[in-house]
């Protein structure tokens, strides 16, 4: 998780702050400007860490087991419990309502597959074919 400062701003700073912030992304309106407005802003250890908290959000509402989101995403027990327990409470329900559409969910779900696997060899009886036909033939003889 990234760091922040150990110094406490003050309830309204954070408020004034964060109502700038939102009012900031309202303005960007098209999908281009949000991508290059995250990717200015965000290191990409901090674009790791939403990107997973939004996996966990999903997982969970997936009814994933918190064993099985631990070791797909490779977060703690206590980030995945804490998450769940956020989502218990309901917190999170308007991301929810945007992946509630089959379209959105479906699509989401392909491609973090795809991320997950990266490049691993497809599953079944001939995953491991073209990994092991070089050595069943043996050396190439030169002609």
């Amino acid at each position: 998780m990234p760091h922040i400062s150990k110094k406490k701003l003050r309830d309204a700073t954070y408020v004034k702050i964060n109502e700038h912030f939102v009012d900031a992304i309202i303005r960007l309106y098209s999908e281009k400007r949000i991508r290059s407005f995250l990717n200015e802003l965000f290191t990409k250890t901090e674009k790791i860490m939403l990107a997973k908290r939004l996996a966990i959000i999903l997982m969970l509402a997936d009814d994933h087991s918190l064993y099985h989101i631990q070791k797909i995403l490779l977060v703690s027990p206590s980030t995945v419990a804490r998450l769940r327990d956020t989502f218990d409470a309901g917190d999170f329900d308007h991301i929810l309502k945007i992946f509630k559409k089959e379209k959105n969910r479906v699509g989401y779900w392909i491609d973090f597959e795809a991320l997950l696997r990266a490049g691993m060899p497809s599953m079944g009886r001939d995953r491991w074919k073209g990994f092991s036909s070089p050595i069943k033939k043996g050396p190439r003889k030169n002609r």
